[in-house]
């Protein structure tokens, strides 16, 4: 099952459906939050989690470097990020 979640979006919790294509499924969790500090500034994106299946293998992921995040989406069955991007907004809907 899962849930997403953003400003403006509104979807119901749904199932992932899975694929039987190989004998077994590789999944792999990686995070980005840790000891090391994090500097961010207004228009920044970090991607803080990332989860993947696949069914033959799964290549090391560096969380922090943007062509490894492409790589993963082209080849494994399955990818989720979990994303941050600092944004300012004046809008007062938002605050209330």
């Amino acid at each position: 099952m899962v849930f997403l979640y953003g400003p403006g979006v509104h979807l119901q919790p749904a199932g992932i459906k899975e694929t039987k294509s190989a004998p077994f499924i590789l999944r792999n969790s990686e995070y980005a939050i840790g000891k090391d500090k994090k500097t961010l500034t207004i228009g920044d994106t970090i991607v803080l989690a990332a989860y993947r299946e696949s069914g033959d293998s799964l290549h090391p992921l560096d969380i922090d470097d943007a062509e490894s995040i492409k790589r993963i989406i082209q080849e494994d069955s399955t990818v989720l990020l979990l994303k941050l991007k600092v944004e300012t907004r004046n809008d007062k809907s938002i605050r209330e």
